[in-house]
C-alpha cells in the first residue's frame, strides 16, 4: 500500500462524515442503502465489496507489469463506478481507472487514446482521498515530459477543482514560509512555457 492510500484508508471514516458535496440527486435519505455514501458505515453487498476491491486488484495487475488484467479491472471498475454514482468511491474510481487505462495505452504506444484518457481521469468530482491527498501525477508526469503540456496543464486544471496541493518541493518542506500556496497554478504556468514542472509530492509520483 502507497503512503497515499495508507493516510486516506486512516482518514477516510471521519471524512467521509464531514459534509463532503454530493453530486445532484445524491440525497441519502431518498437513496436505498446500496446507492448512499455509506463511506462511514459498515454496510456492504457483495457488488459493493467487489466495487471497493477493484482498485487494489488493478493496481497490482499493473505493477505486476500484466498489463492485460490491468486494463480488463480498470473498464470493470469504470462499469460498476456507474452503479454507484453516490458512493464515496466513485471518484476515486473514476480517477484512477482511466489513468490505469492511460498507462496501459500509453505503454502499447496508443498516444492518442492515452492522452484522452488522461483528460477523462480529469473528470472525477473527487473524493475524500484525492480532495485531502491528491491525485496520483504519473501520468500526467510521463506527458509532460513526452511533450504534451497541453493535455497536462488541462489535466491539472481539472483536478484544480477539488484539491488544494501543498508544495513538496525540498524548498517547500524545509522553509514552509517560502512555500509556494498554489503549486499546481504554477505548474500549469510550467507548462504552458513549453517546460516540464518538478511535480514534488512523494507519494503522488508513485503508480495509482
Amino acid at each position: 500500500m502507497h503512503l497515499r492510500d495508507a493516510l486516506a484508508l486512516a482518514a477516510l471514516v471521519g471524512m467521509a462524515t464531514a459534509g463532503q458535496a454530493r453530486p445532484p440527486g445524491c440525497d441519502d435519505s431518498a437513496l436505498p442503502a446500496d446507492q448512499r455514501w455509506n463511506g462511514a458505515t459498515s454496510y456492504s453487498t457483495p457488488e459493493l465489496d467487489r466495487f471497493y476491491s477493484l482498485s487494489g486488484k488493478m493496481s497490482a495487475a499493473y505493477n505486476a507489469n500484466e498489463f492485460g488484467s490491468a486494463d480488463a479491472l480498470a473498464r470493470e471498475y469504470l462499469q460498476l463506478a456507474r452503479r454507484f454514482p453516490c458512493n464515496w468511491n466513485y471518484g476515486n474510481a473514476i480517477h484512477k481507472a482511466n489513468l490505469i487505462l492511460g498507462l496501459v495505452a500509453r505503454r502499447g504506444g496508443r498516444k492518442a487514446e492515452a492522452v484522452s484518457y488522461l483528460s477523462s481521469a480529469g473528470t472525477t468530482p473527487g473524493s475524500p482521498q484525492l480532495d485531502s491527498f491528491g491525485p496520483s501525477l504519473l501520468l500526467a508526469r510521463e506527458w509532460a515530459k513526452a511533450g504534451e503540456h497541453k493535455a497536462v496543464a488541462g489535466y491539472l486544471r481539472s483536478v484544480q477543482r477539488f484539491w488544494k496541493a501543498k508544495d513538496m518541493s525540498p524548498t517547500g518542506l524545509l522553509f514552509p514560509y517560502f512555500a509556494d500556496p498554489d503549486p499546481i497554478s504554477t505548474w500549469i504556468k510550467e507548462l504552458d512555457k513549453g517546460r516540464v514542472p518538478d511535480f514534488g509530492a512523494p507519494f503522488n509520483a508513485d503508480p495509482p
